[in-house]
């Protein structure tokens, strides 16, 4: 049977071009081209192309009076294709799809931040060691060990910003976190906190060692 004769739906005659469907493959190309340019449905010489358009372009968000107007067709044929088993499992194969599309771009950016945070705390930590080690070497020679009020950040030669026209000096990696609170991201203040505790712990392990009480200075609060 027939939907309409300029249209060429039929559900019940076989497709002589596609025997039982074991030999159809989808045109990726397909809807693309019938979505830059109209193209009757008569066209499609598979039943299995016209059910995988009508899904594409259902799935899209295309109104069955739409896609009737963009193949060409009646709506009683398009309705027709709607309700073949075949659109219906195209239709489920699309969803699927674009879900899987969504996770996957969900999961690359999810990725890809987890990989900038990685090199960010990759190279805060090779920071920290070398600062470390300075001051060891400072506690070992007797030099005072200064911290900012703020938030317990190591002020040495490296760590402390000079105010060219006031003379006044300040942390910078306050100033730091200062810039990525702006940027809406994450401080790094508890990460420096807790290097700076077990910095100092070694410090005074060491100069206890050497003979000498610790010598732990707190530097102005930073403008």
């Amino acid at each position: 049977m027939t939907c309409c004769a300029h249209c060429g739906v039929d559900d019940d005659a076989p497709d002589p071009t596609d025997p039982d469907g074991k030999q159809w493959q989808p045109d990726m190309q397909l809807v693309a081209a019938v979505l830059a340019q109209p193209r009757p449905i008569r066209t499609l010489a598979s039943k299995f192309d016209k059910a995988w358009v009508v899904a594409a372009l259902r799935e899209d968000g295309y109104s069955a009076d739409d896609i009737a107007d963009r193949l060409r067709c009646s709506l009683r044929a398009v309705r027709t294709l709607l309700a073949d088993p075949a659109t219906k499992a195209f239709r489920l194969f699309f969803r699927e799809a674009n879900t899987f599309a969504e996770e996957l771009r969900l999961t690359q950016h999810e990725l890809h931040v987890r990989t900038v945070d990685l090199a960010e705390a990759s190279v805060m930590a090779t920071e920290m060691k070398a600062q470390r080690d300075r001051m060891i070497d400072a506690a070992m020679v007797g030099e005072p060990v200064r911290v900012c009020r703020r938030a317990g950040h190591v002020m040495d030669r490296y760590n402390t910003y000079t105010d060219p026209s006031t003379g006044k000096t300040s942390c910078r990696l306050c100033r730091y976190n200062a810039t990525r609170r702006a940027r809406g991201l994450p401080e790094i203040t508890e990460l420096f906190q807790l290097s700076t505790a077990a910095t100092v712990a070694a410090c005074d392990t060491s100069r206890a060692a050497a003979g000498t009480a610790p010598a732990v200075t707190t530097a102005h609060r930073p403008r």
